[in-house]
């Protein structure tokens, strides 16, 4: 959900001090700028502005990336960015990252009936169910040492 996201930048930013960017095509910015405009801290936004080249360059520059699923989880995974990747409606074991030494998944399956693979579900349990906490935890894995 679109206040966690908010939430969970504004964390990594305290607690790690990093700069959260956004990436994305040009349809996913009016959702950006309700996660950004909720935000104590200041993100880059790259989303709608970037080719498809440009935004593999950026993840290759990239310490971890959150993603749900999507094509730029796919992207962070072939440039060998580690990943934290939110499942709900869609299934990890069939679009999932396969290397496990450099992705975390977090699978919100409690509630209905998943993979249902409803993008717009209006109830959204199954990504409710994930929270800023859980993503933290398993973003230390890769950001911690």
């Amino acid at each position: 959900p679109a206040r966690r996201f908010g939430q969970l930048a504004d964390q990594l930013s305290e607690r790690y001090g990093a700069k959260v960017l956004f990436i994305g095509g040009e349809g996913d910015r009016p959702l950006i700028e309700r996660i950004s405009g909720r935000m104590r801290s200041r993100p880059l936004v790259a989303a709608g502005r970037t080719t498809f080249r440009q935004m593999g360059a950026l993840l290759r520059h990239a310490k971890l990336l959150i993603s749900n699923d999507s094509g730029p989880l796919h992207m962070g995974m072939a440039a060998g960015v580690p990943v934290v990747a939110l499942f709900g409606p869609t299934d990890p074991k069939l679009t999932g990252p396969v290397n496990g030494a450099k992705a975390t998944v977090l699978f919100g399956s409690i509630g209905c009936p998943v993979p249902c693979y409803q993008l717009r579900c209006p109830a959204n349990l199954c990504m409710e169910q994930i929270t800023v906490e859980q993503v933290l935890t398993a973003a230390s894995r890769f950001l911690d040492g």
